[in-house]
């Protein structure tokens, strides 16, 4: 069986993060192939088929790997990347504790900045706030906090560079937090 680069990597987005949304896949992919969502739609939909036994579609609207659910965090996380990263995509790879997603960007003086993405549920700020103080040991990198609400940012302890995002309305609100200073 003969797949287009673009198939590649839709297997290669699915593999290594098990379900996505639909849309999700098209934005990544999009980028990285500068392609229109009708174009790589119609690659996801010929995959599909061809790989039945291989691919599933857990809910309507995703795309997964056979016996995969999907995480409501890291499609969560993803979202946040995504918006963050409004133009051109970086590289991502997905986290470990307490971070769902970490992603690369060139920042403001044009180095690679590092972003770890972690999502805080209610009444998890601080446990969440002490595992992020000792991972994310400074370096130049920032974190950022996906909470459910901003009134979560007053009980978050961080003295390095992070960000609180909020979701509100069909978008995202993005607020500053500390700078480690």
């Amino acid at each position: 069986m003969l797949l287009t680069n673009v198939q590649v990597s839709i297997l290669e987005l699915l593999k290594t993060y098990r379900c996505l949304r639909n849309d999700q896949i098209c934005r990544i992919i999009g980028r990285e192939f500068q392609s229109e969502s009708a174009f790589i739609v119609r690659h996801l939909e010929r995959l599909q088929t061809l790989c039945r036994y291989k691919l599933c579609q857990p809910r309507p609207g995703f795309t997964g790997v056979v016996g995969a659910v999907p995480d409501d965090d890291l499609l969560l996380a993803v979202d946040v990347m995504l918006e963050f990263q409004a133009c051109g995509l970086g590289t991502f790879r997905p986290g470990k504790p307490p971070f769902k997603l970490i992603f690369f960007k060139i920042g403001e003086k044009g180095h690679l900045r590092a972003y770890y993405v972690t999502i805080v549920h209610s009444g998890t700020e601080n446990l969440l706030s002490s595992l992020a103080r000792n991972t994310a040991k400074g370096c130049g990198n920032a974190v950022i906090f996906v909470l459910d609400n901003i009134q979560q940012a007053r009980h978050i302890q961080f003295p390095f560079e992070h960000f609180y995002v909020v979701r509100e309305n069909d978008g995202y609100q993005f607020y500053k937090g500390g700078d480690g200073n």
